[in-house]
């Protein structure tokens, strides 16, 4: 965590850098001068370990939560003393907290650049999965209500396995992933699937298929995780899910800022729609 978190917040400074030497107007590029400065503050206070402070308030509705469990439970803790999960969810907050107070800034995503970059480095993976896919879903004639419901499960097994997979790409572990990586993690083939199953330290597939196989046209929610691959996963999922007849109503829930570096947000969503 003294490397990779440090790691993180130094590639978003140069990631804002960058988007301040294309800025024109003065106004905009003083204002996110504002954002780096910031940046680097906090920068200052991870890298020599500082005591948690509390969030500044930019108007937002968390403010009174943060404040309240930094007071009643981390008073006095670092980064590296306070509890590991809570320490690197603080430093995403006061991340966007840098440019939430700003005037022109509030909703500048310092990661949006790199998910994109490693979404576009995902393209084996992806042309693979929509060629696997490209055509609707449909069970063959002729089969026995025992074959159909073995049909299902084995296309429920795969995805299933396919979008948690999906997960190995998050950017907030992998701090410097090359492309041999992305496509070594990203392989969807049904003998690397089944290679890697062994792998599921805590594997509730088949209970989490009798509870899919009992709905009939129901709503079904994906709690997002990571844009790029694993979210075109969850899309391709959800439409088997449609398909199938086991949802009618699918609801995706995403992050509200940017969030561990690749966490799904409106932008990313809108984003993967659009390409």
């Amino acid at each position: 965590m003294g490397v990779r978190l440090p790691t993180i917040l130094g590639k978003a400074i140069s990631d804002t850098v960058k988007t301040l030497n294309e800025e024109s107007d003065e106004e905009r590029i003083v204002d996110l001068i504002g954002c780096i400065n910031r940046m680097e503050r906090l920068m200052k206070d991870l890298t020599e370990n500082d005591v948690l402070r509390p969030i500044i308030d930019d108007g937002e509705g968390d403010i009174p939560l943060w404040n309240k469990e930094i007071t009643q439970f981390f008073r006095g803790k670092d980064f590296m003393s306070a509890p590991w999960v809570f320490a690197e969810a603080y430093k995403y907050r006061r991340l966007h907290e840098c440019f939430s107070i700003s005037k022109y800034w509030k909703d500048y995503d310092v990661f949006f650049r790199q998910k994109c970059e490693t979404f576009s480095r995902s393209a084996d993976a992806v042309f693979e999965l929509s060629t696997r896919f490209a055509i609707p879903f449909s069970l063959g004639k002729g089969l026995s209500a025992m074959q159909k419901e073995q049909a299902l499960k084995a296309m429920f097994k795969e995805l299933t396995q396919i979008c948690l997979w999906g997960n190995s790409t998050d950017l907030s572990l992998l701090i410097n992933m090359s492309e041999e990586d992305i496509k070594r993690l990203q392989s969807t083939g049904g003998e690397q699937l089944a290679a890697t199953e062994k792998n599921i330290l805590g594997n509730d597939i088949e209970r989490l298929w009798d509870l899919v196989k009992s709905l009939d046209k129901g709503r079904i929610d994906f709690v997002l995780d990571n844009a790029g691959f694993e979210l075109y996963c969850d899309l391709v999922y959800a439409d088997y899910l449609i398909q199938s007849g086991y949802a009618s109503v699918i609801h995706f829930h995403g992050k509200r800022l940017p969030w561990f570096v690749s966490d799904v947000t409106r932008k990313d969503w809108e984003w993967l729609l659009n390409s």
